[in-house]
């Protein structure tokens, strides 16, 4: 038995403005967005992704791009994290640290005198890190 499909099974697309395609299971045209340009409406979801492929590569696929992992959210460049966010608020960099193309060398603490004392060694213990860098 031969199947032939001619092009009065197939509709064509609705010439509405809107860009679209098909998802090769069915003759059903569904809207898409266009390689250039476009507008989405709700969420882009990405996979979670690994530091050598993160879930949203960017540029060439050698593990540059952005990527979860866990609590945090990881920005890598060439499957290395350069960047941490965690979900606490705060933030973690892997690296030498450069302002302006200048090296930072120490940390000074912006909190109250009050709470002070508590956050003293963590920024000995940053300042030591950076300037054995």
């Amino acid at each position: 038995m031969k199947w032939i499909v001619t092009l009065s099974n197939i509709p064509e697309a609705p010439a509405d403005g809107y860009v679209y395609g098909r998802d090769g299971q069915t003759t059903s045209w569904q809207a898409v967005v266009p390689l250039a340009g476009g507008v989405m409406t709700g969420a882009l979801g990405v996979p979670n992704g690994t530091s050598s492929a993160p879930g949203l590569a960017i540029g060439t696929l050698d593990g540059t791009g952005i990527m979860r992992s866990g609590s945090a959210v990881v920005l890598g460049v060439q499957a290395t994290a350069n960047l941490a966010l965690f979900s606490g608020g705060t933030s973690q960099f892997y690296g030498q640290l450069n302002m302006l193309s200048n090296k930072v060398t120490g940390l000074a603490d912006a909190t109250p005198r009050a709470t002070r004392s508590t956050n003293a060694a963590a920024m000995r213990a940053m300042s030591a890190m950076l300037a054995a860098r």
